[in-house]
């Protein structure tokens, strides 16, 4: 079996229990996959007075404040060692389910076409924009002594936790002063009150019944949920308080009880619900450096596996809701004075994050809009300094302006857009009286940015009037759409359209015209890493068959492997391992057109009578069947033959087994690369159908590793998935 070295098996998933871990762990063995170097957790317990004002401006002010005006608190310092654009880009474009909000509109919204308009968990939880995420996750917002608490140490310490505490944090919702078996009507579930079944929840578990009260109350709401009823149909007599395993889906509360009802969990009474769900949360997140509700929201604490990826919610702005209820309750048990209190509090440190702090988003919308003045009445229209205000002046049909900002005001009846002048002006025009429009010198270059940069809606003025919608990284790759229109603090300034279609403006000084790079594909048999460093700190896994764009070629070997430096499609910079010499030579990163394709040979289809199953090969059509069983008649599916698809051979019905296609979209691609792992994890494909159709080897009884190195190869080209193998 092939020796892999930094292409891990393992996709990372939002939720795992013990189990999952132990067969991870099981799995990793039997491929000999250790990897990454540890990385070792840079902290600091007391140095809030010697931070590098230069690398991470504006902390140390703020957390001298909060030392001074409350000497028994300590703060860790946790130096990520991430810069603050690279962490951006990871918790947004990189997985727009992955940071989401409810309720919200204009600029709290991902405008990214994959993303735009798409919900997650039902209907109302939509991606959230770069701003939205930039503001929630910069801690310096949060530098305050009613809103540090979401870095708060989440550990169950007894001096501090009482009953009386976790009822304060109850209080309004169904569980205030309720016994369990009162509030479910049976004498079944014990005479514990749900605070007193969450106090005994942390002194089993080490976490901090506060959190564990507040984590319900923000998981299941005031008046409960489905999770917490009893009563879901198919799930009678199964709770989950905490809503684990409830991922992204139509019915994430579903979700949430297959998790309970599973054999291992059986979480059929709410006391077992609250108490080995707050296990589940003390093991797989606060054991593995996640000691904060920021930390289990912001994974960037890179102890387990990695970065980003293993989060508790999407909700962006859950930490903060979780810590405001803890701070109330704090207040309530230290009669208002938390002055000599004694708590702990995790700061996560972020390289060259911006000095002025990350703003709140808008309800309108920011936006790079070339339009005219729409004058039907050919009287002309006010520009007004304010909406309704004071005109600038008046201005005839198809004057030129730039449209900066949507919706920015309402007055009079109207509402109003914010447009910028030619020569810098800003100003508030009526919407009705603005039409978009191209710019007939609009030209098309490609570029790069050379330096971490700002994207602006707007040229910088003097006056100001602009607002930065986006951080730009290095080397990211965009559209020089205008050049030459504007030029102020002495600088021109470049109109640029990004890989999602957003428009902005930079300075001209940050964007260098032309190509860059090498197209280069992943072709290792499992996935490669990216890592901020030759052989740092992981950003993200990279699956064979995607591309990225090599920067740099090394030329000097760390740890054993040339390290090149790559941009990926969204921007994301770091470096992957190109290849390694010994103990055997293995080649990880190839020319886009190089490679050799191994073309399917032998049967496509294969009839089994007894399981009235069809098997077929990736490359296999209806039409394959019909050549071989004329009078076939396709009763479900389409022509392409997707796993699950229903054919009727001489009255009998048979259905589809496609190898390597388990989700039945009738394709093999790295969806189903993922949805292999998630079984051997432990999350099971949902019907036996699908897992059939991960089953590549003849005679097997389930998936297993082998069958996973198979659809690998297949993805890369190398060998091709046949009846026989």
């Amino acid at each position: 079996m092939r020796k892999r070295t930094l292409c891990l098996f393992g996709k990372k998933l939002i939720s795992m229990t013990m189990i999952v871990i132990i067969i991870y762990t099981i799995l990793n063995t039997l491929m000999n996959t250790k990897v990454y170097a540890a990385q070792i957790r840079n902290t600091d317990a007391n140095n809030i007075y010697n931070i590098d004002e230069n690398l991470y401006p504006g902390y140390a002010s703020l957390l001298q404040n909060l030392k001074n005006s409350h000497p028994n608190w300590t703060f860790t310092l946790l130096y990520t060692n991430l810069e603050w654009t690279e962490v951006l880009r990871n918790e947004t474009t990189e997985n727009h389910a992955r940071s989401l909000v409810q309720g919200k509109t204009g600029e709290w919204l991902c405008t990214d076409p994959q993303c735009l308009g798409i919900p997650h968990d039902g209907k109302d939880w939509f991606g959230a924009s770069q701003t939205a995420v930039a503001y929630y996750m910069d801690p310096r917002n949060f530098l305050t002594e009613d809103r540090v608490f979401q870095f708060e140490t989440l550990s169950y310490m007894p001096a501090v936790h009482t009953e009386a505490g976790v009822e304060a944090i109850l209080k309004g919702t169904f569980m205030s002063n309720k016994r369990l078996c009162d509030y479910y009507g049976n004498s079944m579930y014990g005479e514990k009150t749900f605070a007193q079944t969450i106090m005994y929840a942390a002194q089993v578990s080490g976490a901090s019944p506060y959190h564990l009260a507040s984590r319900i109350r923000q998981e299941v709401g005031a008046n409960g949920s489905g999770s917490t009823s009893g009563k879901v149909a198919g799930y009678e007599g199964y709770f989950n308080f905490y809503n684990i395993g409830a991922t992204h889906g139509a019915d994430a509360v579903i979700n949430g009880l297959i998790y309970a009802k599973k054999p291992e969990n059986n979480w059929n009474t709410p006391e077992k619900a609250i108490v080995a769900g707050s296990t589940w949360i003390a093991t797989n997140y606060i054991s593995k450096g996640q000691d904060s509700v920021y930390l289990q929201k912001w994974d960037v604490d890179d102890q387990y596996l990695g970065l980003y990826w293993h989060i508790y919610q999407a909700n962006i702005q859950a930490p903060t809701t979780e810590s405001a209820q803890t701070y109330k309750t704090y207040k309530e048990i230290f009669n208002n004075d938390l002055t000599y209190t004694n708590f702990n509090f995790i700061i996560p440190m972020y390289k060259n994050i911006p000095r002025t702090v990350s703003r709140y988003p808008s309800n309108s919308t920011y936006v790079s809009q070339n339009a005219q003045i729409l004058d039907k009445l050919g009287i002309g229209v006010y520009i007004r300094k304010t909406p309704g205000g004071e005109p600038i002046g008046t201005f005839g049909n198809g004057y030129p302006i730039l449209r900066i900002e949507l919706n920015a005001g309402s007055s009079g009846g109207n509402s109003w857009d914010k447009v910028m002048l030619s020569d810098g002006t800003i100003g508030y025009i009526a919407t009705q009286y603005v039409v978009e429009t191209t710019n007939g010198n609009e030209i098309s270059k490609s570029g790069y940015i050379n330096s971490n940069s700002e994207l602006y809606n707007a040229p910088l003025l003097p006056q100001g009037g602009s607002t930065v919608i986006r951080l730009l990284s290095t080397y990211e790759k965009v559209t020089i759409i205008e050049e030459g229109k504007y030029s102020f603090y002495y600088c021109p300034w470049v109109k640029i359209k990004l890989s999602d279609g957003t428009l902005g403006y930079i300075s001209g000084n940050f964007v260098t015209e032309g190509n860059y790079g090498e197209q280069v594909k992943i072709t290792c048999d499992t996935e490669l890493a990216l890592r901020e460093t030759p052989n740092g700190t992981l950003i993200k896994w990279y699956y064979p068959g995607e591309e990225v764009t090599r920067i740099e070629k090394a030329t000097t070997q760390v740890g054993g492997y040339y390290w090149d430096k790559v941009i990926t499609s969204n921007g994301t910079v770091g470096y992957m391992a190109r290849e390694r010499y010994t103990p055997n030579y293995l080649l990880f990163l190839t020319p886009v057109n190089g490679g050799t394709t191994v073309t399917p040979s032998g049967e496509k289809i294969a009839l089994n009578d007894a399981e009235k199953i069809i098997k077929a090969v990736p490359g296999a059509t209806f039409a394959d069947i019909v050549a071989k069983y004329s009078g076939a008649i396709l009763t479900y599916g389409g022509e392409a033959l997707g796993t699950g698809a229903k054919v009727s051979i001489n009255g009998v019905e048979y259905t589809v087994i496609k190898l390597g296609d388990l989700n039945g979209d009738a394709s093999i691609d790295i969806i189903d690369l993922a949805l292999m792992k998630r079984h051997l994890l432990g999350n099971h494909l949902p019907n036996d159908y699908y897992r059939k159709a991960g089953m590549l080897q003849s005679g097997t009884q389930d998936i297993d590793i082998v069958d996973l190195a198979l659809l690998k190869r297949h993805l890369l080209s190398t060998q091709y998935i046949g009846l026989t193998n």
